[in-house]
């Protein structure tokens, strides 16, 4: 299931808003989740170890999901206008944050938050497709700083 939901993120990402109202990153509740340190998996992950600094399910295919992410980011970044090192670093950040959900015993899974999707439409000159971030929440849910600590970045 959780391949499958991030094959929908992913998606989201790709085309706008109104085309994908069905895929909404929010964190959802799922009883029991169990979680494993990212430090234990971290030369499993060498795509995405750099921005994954928290603890996510122990179920996923780390390697598998980390290729995913990788190989998605060059297949985009092949197509995309923009080739500043802001906009490939912001691209990884959304990518890689939804590859690897932070996952806590709370039990909830944490997405990426609106300003991690706005920060890399803005920092690739995209900013008029921004609305699609609009599926992103805004509460529980992993701050740009999470990822990218800094003050020097824009968004909401």
């Amino acid at each position: 299931w959780m391949l499958r939901l991030l094959c929908c993120f992913l998606f989201c990402i790709l085309v706008s808003a109104e085309e994908v109202e069905d895929c909404q990153p929010s964190s959802q509740f799922v009883e029991d989740i169990p979680c494993i340190d990212n430090t234990l998996i971290a030369k499993e992950i060498p795509f995405c170890k750099e921005f994954v600094n928290y603890p996510i399910d122990s179920r996923l295919d780390y390697t598998a999901l980390d290729s995913l992410a990788e190989q998605q980011l060059k297949r985009f970044n092949a197509s995309l206008e923009s080739t500043s090192e802001q906009c490939f670093k912001n691209r990884k950040v959304l990518t890689c944050a939804l590859a690897f959900p932070k996952c806590s015993s709370d039990p909830y899974v944490a997405f990426p938050c609106y300003d991690v999707c706005f920060n890399y439409y803005d920092s690739c000159g995209a900013a008029k497709h921004n609305a699609s971030c609009n599926t992103y929440p805004r509460t529980d849910c992993m701050s740009y700083n999470e990822f990218v600590p800094t003050t020097n970045h824009s968004g909401l």
